[in-house]
């Protein structure tokens, strides 16, 4: 997909990722604190960001995924691909 297919996700809090991303990060967009979130999955701490933290290459990509969290609280504990979003068209 392209970032543009999932801009609305990530507007709507759902974590995202670049399969080109081999470090497993993924960024969501936290409505609460109006910030943008970068999360390492292993690590204690999320970088928080008032723009989205993307370079260009990101936004040319085309292996951009959704993801859904575990449950209502696992955003710091989330691994991306564990549960896939299906994509209804």
């Amino acid at each position: 997909m392209t970032f543009g297919d999932v801009l609305k996700d990530l507007i709507n809090g759902l974590p995202v990722y670049r399969e080109g991303w081999t470090d497993g990060h993924f960024i969501y967009y936290e409505k609460d604190w109006n910030m943008f979130t970068e999360a390492h999955p292993g690590r204690d701490w999320h970088t928080l960001c008032t723009t989205a933290p993307l370079r260009g290459t990101d936004l040319a990509a085309d292996d951009w995924q959704v993801d859904e969290w575990d449950g209502g609280e696992d955003k710091p504990d989330h691994i991306r691909g564990v549960t896939k979003k299906e994509v209804v068209e």
